[in-house]
């Protein structure tokens, strides 16, 4: 190889009274690679070789050369490769400027991740390395201002080109300022606290924030997850609220929290949890507020009394109060500090469907079994049921009504699986001889969080690979639908959020129910999220689910294509 720099390194030693010295030395090698240097014999040198930028290798050390006589020694460097990935959030989002460096390893190399969240080290040695990441610029998505992870990936082996996405554990913390009757309070000095902790071999480093709410008393923080943070609260000059510190802000997931504040007069505080299989909501009069979901807090005068009420939601009862002397099903009333508790059961629900004659797509949106001789028998209704079974040996599930054994030796000689059971979130195909209105099936409706992002889990709702004919039970629309599948069991996914790319397409046939004329629902995450899904559905002739109001229904099955 020309042109690569050879230093080799002088010496000094002795041999009986003889004293020896050679000093270091730097030539360059010849268009054919070949380089020349005169030593003195009977010793060890070392040589480091440096190559012309681009050539593809990287600077080599060579130790020991022992030069006991003139000899010909080829120097071999060491090839460079690339480390690459890219950098996005725990639901899947790419974010930009984030500086990813080898924190460890041969070679010491930094990258910011681009528009797409692309990195790229080039140029490394082989070996060992550990990954560190801090905040470079002004993020795509919110992240704390200031932040680092070192070794946020460890023991990654580098002997060839290699890819490694980095995940930032990204939450948010949310809410409004008000005063204790709910009326928002703007210009509120909210002061995060920085924070240093370690989890195994990562260190994490969240520097402070500071931000004031809006005139509407909004606010919101991005912070790192898994870690326990503390607030200031600092009110606007002359409002005669009162400053605070607030503490145990544990973030493992991105959660709403209003913060209530309290005027120079004596306060007592109020909390109130929502939980249970069910859900709903507590008032609190006369201080007028509501909580619908987790921990809710409130400031209230002393000298007031407060009432609490319970509403279930549709699909739920309220069980009953605990704690601050609450039990029962009736009203609730304190008059001092407390903290209640309101849990909520979900009740059964019995799904109905509209079918019209010929195909009909439903789906059982509810957590119990449907059993399809049962529900699908009167052969005068029905002709056929079908359903598509997915995961590693795809194909359709068979049952008529029309046949003394339900079409198991007809599905058995067509090579199907004998259709008996439609279990909870499955869609299915059903062909009507005639229009009729007949329940499909019974139990609690099954929310979107159960659903689970399938690869590489043993969840029974998880979602495989290709494609897959579900339904949901909370209606959702397709987007909610895409980033709640995403989110840990039990939280909403947040409004407004981008479409997540853990779906490719969605599809919900109408069989003239919606519309007069039968067509397919389409959605795209992709397509929705660079503005071409309206365009893109009336090319092709589509339905619109936002242009027509349409959400997933409990009753109604759909298609879902996973990458």
């Amino acid at each position: 190889m020309p042109n690569v720099g050879i230093s080799v390194g002088g010496n000094f030693w002795s041999v009986g009274s003889a004293n020896y010295s050679v000093y270091s030395q730097s030539l360059t090698s010849d268009a054919s690679g070949n380089y020349s240097v005169a030593l003195l014999v009977n010793n060890s040198y070392s040589a480091s070789l440096t190559p012309v930028a681009g050539s593809g290798y990287v600077a080599t050390s060579i130790s020991p050369l022992d030069v006991s006589t003139t000899v010909v020694k080829n120097l071999l460097l060491n090839p460079a490769f690339t480390l690459s990935g890219t950098v996005k959030s725990t639901s899947g989002v790419a974010i930009s400027n984030i500086k990813v460096c080898s924190s460890s390893g041969p070679t010491s190399k930094c990258s910011t991740s681009d528009a797409s969240g692309l990195y790229s080290l080039t140029g490394l040695d082989s070996g060992t390395y550990s990954l560190g990441i801090s905040r470079s610029g002004t993020t795509n998505i919110a992240t704390p201002a200031s932040f680092s992870i070192s070794s946020v990936i460890t023991n990654l082996a580098i002997t060839a080109n290699t890819n490694q996405d980095i995940t930032v554990p990204v939450v948010t913390l949310s809410g409004k300022t008000t005063d204790n009757n709910g009326v928002a309070v703007p210009n509120v000095g909210i002061s995060v606290g920085g924070n240093f902790w370690s989890v195994g071999s990562a260190n994490y480093s969240v520097y402070s924030q500071s931000l004031t709410s809006d005139a509407s008393g909004n606010y919101s923080v991005a912070l790192l997850a898994n870690n326990s943070y503390s607030i200031t609260i600092t009110p606007p000059t002359g409002s005669l609220f009162v400053p605070a510190n607030l503490t145990g802000y544990d973030m493992t997931v991105s959660k709403i929290q209003n913060i209530i504040l309290s005027k120079t007069v004596s306060q007592y505080q109020l909390f109130v949890t929502v939980t249970g299989t069910g859900s709903g909501s507590v008032s609190a009069s006369p201080v007028g507020f509501t909580c619908s979901n987790g921990k809710c807090g409130w400031y209230y005068d002393s000298g007031t009394t407060v009432n609490l009420g319970a509403t279930p939601n549709a699909g739920s009862t309220f069980a009953g109060w605990s704690g601050g002397g609450c039990s029962g099903t009736a009203g609730c009333t304190v008059n001092s500090g407390a903290t209640v508790t309101a849990t909520f059961t979900a009740t059964t629900s019995v799904i109905a469907a509209d079918l019209v004659a010929g195909w009909n797509l439903l789906g059982n949106g509810s957590d119990g079994t449907v059993d399809v001789a049962t529900a699908f028998g009167d052969a005068t209704k029905i002709s056929t049921v079908w359903k598509w079974v997915s995961g590693a040996n795809p194909g359709w599930a068979f049952y008529t009504p029309l046949q003394v054994d339900g079409g198991a030796a007809y599905a058995a000689s067509k090579g199907y699986n004998f259709l008996t059971t439609i279990k909870a979130g499955e869609g299915f195909w059903v062909n009507a001889k005639q229009a009729v209105t007949m329940p499909v099936a019974t139990g609690h409706l099954l929310p979107t969080v159960a659903f689970r992002d399938g690869t590489g889990t043993a969840d029974a709702n998880a979602l495989p690979q290709g494609w897959s004919l579900i339904a949901v039970g909370d209606n959702p629309t397709p987007r909610n639908f895409v980033n709640g599948i995403l989110s840990p069991l039990g939280t909403p996914p947040t409004a407004g959020a981008p479409a997540a790319s853990t779906l490719t397409t969605l599809w919900s046939w109408n069989a003239g129910n919606v519309t007069t004329s039968p067509g397919w629902f389409f959605y795209s995450p992709a397509l929705d999220n660079n503005g071409g899904l309206a365009n893109y559905v009336t090319s092709k002739g589509y339905l619109d689910f936002g242009a027509m109001s349409k959400t997933l229904d409990a009753a109604v099955g759909f298609w879902v294509n996973h990458p």
